[in-house]
């Protein structure tokens, strides 16, 4: 029984070969397409230089200078050799941008972004509401 299972199993993936290497290539086209659709959108390095209404910002990557004009930025309180997040909309406006002072506890995520501290890094930390 079990063997006449995988005989049939077996078959069956013959006689559709290549219409499961297709599919297989539109997974693998659609996750790239994906991871680089997110990586056009979000910005994330270090902070090198600080204009009136531009910040340039590097990482392993790339550098890019990025213009702030009208968006929701405290431009004044980003100072270089800060970590920043930016992420920006399809027509390519800022969203929002989020910087952290370096340290060895500053790093990117939600929890961050919200202003909820460190409380969840610190061992046994927890936040007000009892979350860790």
């Amino acid at each position: 029984m079990i063997k006449e299972y995988f005989t049939t199993t077996k078959e069956m993936l013959q006689r559709h070969k290549k219409k499961l290497g297709g599919l297989v290539v539109a997974v693998l086209l659609v996750t790239a397409l994906s991871a680089g659709a997110h990586a056009m959108f979000r910005i994330q390095g270090v902070v090198t230089g600080v204009d009136t209404n531009r910040v340039t910002v590097a990482n392993f990557f790339w550098t890019r200078t990025v213009d702030l004009t009208g968006a929701p930025v405290n431009i004044t309180a980003i100072k270089p050799g800060d970590r920043i997040l930016i992420q920006k909309n399809l027509q390519g406006n800022v969203l929002y941008a989020a910087s952290f002072a370096p340290g060895p506890k500053s790093r990117f995520g939600p929890d961050h972004m919200r202003g909820h501290g460190d409380a969840h890094h610190e061992l046994g930390g927890y936040h007000e509401d009892g979350r860790r």
